[in-house]
């Protein structure tokens, strides 16, 4: 069979087609939404167009036409007053992250099966760039599609369903500028030639203050108890912050006696052993709030200037600051330590990634993005699992992570304002050309394929369907084969993309053209 490509305005060329000569029509005309500020969808398609649809189509024949959650109505208004019967209404859902791909929740990075009832997971906004904590709607997967969408290089790693909607700034070549803020595009639609940042951090200003952040990352880090259990030790080698925990401990509510030991070997950064023997009000409130000198997403909860205290703390005792890079890292063998670092990084608007295998978390305060060039991982690779759905936010976009890797990814769906709900899928309206003689949808050509192992079948091998009040009288097991597949609804998560393809008579290289033509006029 021949396919042909018509590039043209959708009511001048239907105008061209004869009357009763298209077997269907399946459409994603504009929303009505004005998408991106884009002209092309600053209104619905009108009952004029519609009614050349209808005209065209044979009798009998079927519409489904996707529409926006919000204009959905307004479709269907149109498509009826043309004179379509409505037959139902489908809905695709979308899709998001890999089975694998971890959410941050104020109890700690936690995948889609493991989220409680409690859990209040960390959403970004992409205007403020503020973070802030909010209670999710509803969290489910199914079964993902063949191929996701893989972006990766040193500080990310994303696998995304191709419909997803990720937050980008970019620039098609190398001689454009950056957009000015983040543009909202799906995964699949996202070039590898294009240079791309990706966010990977934001600042959460919400929280309450603690006493002596910066001594208390001391305290967890390089510091111990006193032999009788009544005084906290610390100690420090290197001269620029030996004076800083010097300041910091002259500054606080304790008492404090200093030893010197001589050092042993030379080392150009380190000098002498210095220790203080730290009693008082301090002592005490470290050794009864954090006797083993364990900290956990409790420290979330703190504002902003408490949190990146209490960081500097933790990079002065366990950390390292090269002096020709930007980077920092954090060392520690406990990885729920590097767990809650990488959190309290990124919560400060520092981008940063796990090594579990060297034992640290690498942080940089120079950028809170990373960019993805034509070097790095940005391909469709086949997949097998499940694809969990995105979460409902108010800003739609939270914090995930895969592989050690945060960063920040828009749900499926459109970005909306605060006030309105994340759109999770998109309505289809299906409608038919009235006929003389009624058509019917070619139920068992549209079967969900049976999977093995799955419930399709119910564990039934001779059911005898004994309710028949909503779908009829009751039936004998040879009229239930579940080998069929699932009856279809009116629902669609995911599909094959081999079933949609153009033939040869519609090259890449024209579909390339046809797509930049697009951009460039709208």
């Amino acid at each position: 069979m021949d396919y042909k490509l018509y590039n043209n305005d959708c009511l001048d060329k239907l105008k061209e087609l004869e009357d009763n000569s298209v077997d269907s029509i399946i459409t994603d005309p504009p929303y009505g939404l004005n998408f991106m500020n884009k002209k092309w969808d600053y209104s619905i398609p009108s009952v004029e167009i519609w009614k050349e649809c209808l005209r065209v189509l044979k009798p009998g024949g079927y519409l489904l036409s996707f529409a926006g959650t919000r204009t959905q109505h307004r479709m269907a208004c149109n498509i009826e007053d043309a004179g379509f019967e409505i037959k139902d209404m489908i809905a695709w859902v979308y899709a998001c992250y890999s089975e694998d791909t971890e959410c941050l929740t104020n109890n700690g990075w936690k995948k889609y099966n493991e989220i409680l009832g409690d859990d209040m997971i960390l959403q970004w906004d992409h205007e403020s760039n503020n973070l802030s904590w909010y209670k999710p709607k509803e969290i489910l997967a199914y079964d993902a599609p063949d191929e996701m969408v893989h972006f990766e290089n040193r500080h990310t790693d994303q696998l995304l369903t191709k419909n997803h909607r990720c937050y980008i700034n970019y620039k098609k070549h190398q001689r454009n500028k950056f957009n000015e803020g983040y543009t909202v595009v799906e995964a699949g639609d996202i070039k590898k030639h294009w240079i791309k940042n990706f966010p990977l951090a934001g600042n959460l200003d919400q929280g309450s203050t603690v006493n002596n952040p910066y001594l208390l990352g001391w305290w967890m880090t390089d510091a111990w108890v006193h032999g009788g259990g009544k005084a906290c030790m610390f100690s420090q080698v290197k001269p620029k912050t030996l004076a800083k925990l010097r300041d910091a401990l002259s500054l606080a509510d304790c008492k404090f006696s200093e030893y010197i030991k001589e050092r042993r070997c030379f080392n150009e950064l380190h000098g002498d052993e210095h220790s203080f023997y730290v009693t008082g009000n301090l002592a005490e409130q470290f050794l009864s709030s954090y006797p083993i000198r364990k900290f956990s997403y409790e420290i979330m909860a703190w504002d902003f200037n408490s949190r990146q205290l209490f960081l500097e703390g933790l990079l002065d005792g366990d950390g390292s600051r090269p002096m020709d890079q930007h980077s920092e890292t954090f060392w520690s063998l406990d990885h729920e330590r590097l767990d809650v670092v990488q959190a309290l990084c990124l919560s400060l608007n520092i981008r940063s990634y796990v090594d579990y295998k060297k034992g640290c978390v690498y942080l940089n305060r120079k950028t809170n993005t990373t960019q993805l060039q034509c070097k790095h991982t940005n391909k469709v690779e086949s997949y097998s699992g499940k694809v969990v759905w995105c979460l409902q936010t108010e800003t739609g976009a939270f914090v995930v992570r895969r592989n050690g890797k945060a960063f920040i990814s828009g749900n499926s769906g459109m970005p909306k304002h605060r006030s309105c709900l994340k759109p999770a899928l998109e309505p289809i309206t299906l409608a038919r050309k009235p006929a003389k003689k009624a058509t019917l949808l070619n139920i068992e050509e549209c079967r969900v394929e049976r999977i093995q192992g799955d419930r399709t079948d119910y564990g039934l091998k001779n059911a005898v369907r004994s309710q028949g009040n909503c779908f009829g009288a009751p039936t004998s097991s040879a009229d239930f084969d579940s080998t069929k597949g699932r009856y279809p609804s009116n629902v669609i998560l995911s599909y094959d993309e081999d079933e949609y393809q153009l033939v040869d008579s519609v090259t890449e290289e024209q579909l390339e053209e046809l797509n930049r033509w697009f951009y460039e006029n709208s």
